[in-house]
């Protein structure tokens, strides 16, 4: 959970989450992930901070190239759920580890 990420993120474990979305309103897109509260006092926006939001019109391979250069974390060392299998299969050209999530990302396949 992005609870859990961030619990193991601010204990100095090399950890972290970030947001790929391909949203026509990406102000709205950020406001909710600010609202959405993953544990007490800690928002969604929080655990992934501005820097590691790419959320934008365009494709998730464009996303995914902004967030490696970003972080400088190779693709094979990072994970993708979405519940589009256009995406899963467009990002795992990339060497991301893809996961599709037609019911959302449950705490089984998290």
């Amino acid at each position: 959970s992005f609870a859990e990420i961030h619990e193991r993120h601010t204990s100095g474990e090399p950890i972290m989450a970030a947001v790929a979305s391909r949203s026509d309103e990406p102000a709205w897109a950020r406001e909710c992930l600010r609202k959405f509260v993953v544990a007490p006092g800690i928002s969604m926006m929080d655990v992934v901070t501005e820097d590691r939001c790419e959320i934008y019109k365009g494709s998730k391979k464009a996303h995914f190239a902004a967030l490696q250069k970003k972080t400088s974390i190779p693709y094979c060392r990072m994970c993708f759920f979405d519940d589009d299998p256009y995406n899963i299969r467009d990002v795992a050209t990339l060497g991301v580890h893809c996961f599709h999530t037609p019911h959302g990302v449950t705490a089984q396949i998290f």
